[in-house]
């Protein structure tokens, strides 16, 4: 065997390994929490509607994205007006990026500088449709289920 083959032999390999390990930190990250989790750990629950708004975050790496309530479940550190609330909006592979991505959400965040983080990425944000709420990613959930009966038990 020459010593290139060895050389590209063994960067295969390396390659192999940083590709696995980069694997198990992604699904380490994206493991399911449970719902009580969710909402232990939230400084805010809400069902709202993404808003368009033209305000951005001065001097800030990130973008903000606007939902407009239309149920608050819980909040904690002070009241949370009928307002459109900011939400951080990521646009990395493990968050939903809101603004591509209009719709209604039943989002768990904490309260950040200047807007609120779901506090366990794409985990932390339900999609709802034709009043069914996409729960698949929590752990103990079913993939979907009425979005009335799944609001009634963050209540509870």
């Amino acid at each position: 065997m020459t010593a290139d083959a060895v050389r590209a032999g063994a960067a295969f390999l390396a390659w192999g390994v940083i590709a696995f390990l980069c694997l198990g930190v992604v699904e380490a990250k994206m493991a399911k929490i449970s719902l009580s989790e969710l909402v232990r750990g939230s400084d805010l629950v809400l069902y709202g509607q993404t808003a368009r708004h033209d305000v951005a975050p001065p001097n800030s790496d990130y973008s903000i994205a606007w939902i407009k309530p239309l149920s608050v479940l819980e909040a904690k550190n002070g009241a949370v007006g009928g307002e459109d609330l900011p939400i951080c909006n990521l646009t990395d592979t493990e968050s939903v990026d809101f603004n591509a991505h209009p719709g209604r959400y039943v989002v768990f965040a904490k309260k950040a500088e200047r807007c609120y983080s779901p506090i366990a990425g794409i985990n932390s944000v339900v999609w709802v449709s034709n009043k069914m709420a996409f729960t698949e990613r929590i752990d103990g959930q079913p993939k979907k289920q009425r979005l009335d009966a799944f609001l009634k038990e963050i209540r509870s």
